[in-house]
């Protein structure tokens, strides 16, 4: 028994040894090769995105599918029941489509016409904001001195991007009307070939659930099967409450703007009233750093436009955001990530990062997944080595009272 302990603990650090240097050549041969991979990645992408745009918009829609496949049940008379999946497909997908044709229909024309006089105008707003910058009387020359110098520079800066970057794009632009139209064929191609596998998806949702689940049990254990299905259901709860919550959150925030827009439209005058309110809505869906990406562009419209309606507007996005963030967004995102305010600054950043604008989005829920994955491991690394008391500690510190930590915190340093 002792003889053969020191060749076990000599063969678990020899496994331990190899297996750390097969993840060092992993890596090493990841980052070497990172640029095939990501071409690999990108052409995988191309072949595949019309079954992944089906795929996204048949989950977006499974959640009002279900629903209304439950009031046709009820509806319905038994002999008429299996018509109830395909007449909830069919009811959604034309309400989708109604929407989205009528939020075009309405918006799109107000939109290009508010940019339309928002291009117009910007020259003037630009000269008349550059000219109340300059009289205001700062009260000290050097501080004054310093105001025309920055103003002069960004009019020099402005001239330099108009002539090196804005019309040498707008020369390639009109060069590649081609390719443009060959990209907005695509772009229908996909969206097409897309809601056609969205409706199979949706439609034969059950039956490819069953045999997913039989597929998974076939391929693992009971005991692993059942694992990463509590993990695909763990998932799943995840997006569809957080992408959901998001999705309804933003378009109250967007709604309950175009209703101050309009106030102070009626009442002093502001301009681009539906734009403002659209900007403020769709950037909203990015947690932390969507309403300043939204603030910003909004505040500088109206800014060009009346001054009063800027610091107005500034007070509102304050307050709105106040009553999002403490009030509005708990109520709907009721169905928690599970991760703190750091990690989720870490999950945006670094999706975004690979990503773009779809990593602003999914970075939170995927990145609660994986710290639920990572949490999990180390739950069972723990039992293992009879450490529980580590977790069961950090969760006891978690649900703390703030007093409390800080009542030990000064007990530490002491």
């Amino acid at each position: 028994m002792d003889k053969k302990q020191p060749v076990k603990d000599i063969l678990g650090r020899t496994i331990a040894g190899a297996g750390s240097l097969l993840i060092v050549l992993l890596c090493y041969f990841f980052f070497l090769r990172i640029e095939s991979i990501k071409e690999a990645i990108g052409w995988i992408w191309k072949v595949t995105e019309p079954f992944l745009v089906g795929a996204v918009l048949a989950y977006l829609l499974k959640g009002p599918c279900n629903w209304t496949e439950e009031f046709f049940t009820k509806l319905l008379p038994e002999k008429h029941k299996k018509k109830a999946n395909v007449m909830s497909v069919a009811a959604v997908l034309l309400v989708t489509v109604f929407i989205i044709y009528g939020l075009v229909a309405l918006v799109l024309p107000q939109v290009s016409e508010s940019i339309i006089t928002i291009v117009e105008t910007v020259p003037a707003a630009v000269d008349n904001l550059t000219d109340w910058i300059t009289n205001l009387q700062f009260g000290n020359d050097t501080i004054q001195k310093y105001v025309t110098q920055a103003i002069d520079s960004a009019y020099n800066y402005l001239d330099n991007w108009v002539e090196t970057d804005l019309l040498p794009f707008i020369s390639s632009l009109m060069g590649g009307i081609t390719s443009t139209f060959g990209t907005i064929f695509n772009v229908l191609k996909d969206i097409i070939i897309g809601t056609i596998v969205a409706i199979y998806l949706l439609v034969g949702r059950r039956r490819f659930g069953k045999q997913a689940l039989a597929l998974l049990n076939a391929i693992f254990p009971p005991r692993y099967a059942d694992m990463v299905l509590s993990e695909v259901k763990f998932t799943d709860n995840v997006f569809s409450g957080f992408l959901g919550g998001k999705i309804l959150d933003s378009a109250i925030v967007g709604v309950i703007t175009y209703i101050f827009c309009m106030i102070l439209s009626i009442t002093n005058g502001l301009q681009n009233a539906l734009l403002i309110a659209l900007i403020i809505g769709v950037t909203n869906i990015i947690p932390y750093f969507g309403p300043i990406i939204g603030a910003i562009p909004a505040a500088l419209m109206i800014l060009m436009d009346n001054r009063v309606n800027f610091f107005i507007f500034i007070a509102y996005i304050i307050v709105i955001q106040q009553i999002d963030g403490n009030i509005l967004g708990p109520k709907i995102l009721s169905q928690s990530v599970g991760i703190s305010g750091f990690w989720v600054l870490f999950a945006i950043i670094f999706f975004s990062s690979l990503f773009g604008f779809v990593g602003f989005i999914i970075g939170v829920p995927v990145f609660a997944v994986i710290y639920d994955l990572i949490k999990r491991g180390v739950e069972k690394g723990l039992k293992k080595h009879g450490r529980q008391n580590l977790m069961e500690d950090i969760y006891a510190y978690d649900e703390a009272p703030a007093e409390e930590k800080q009542e030990e915190k000064t007990v530490k340093q002491k």
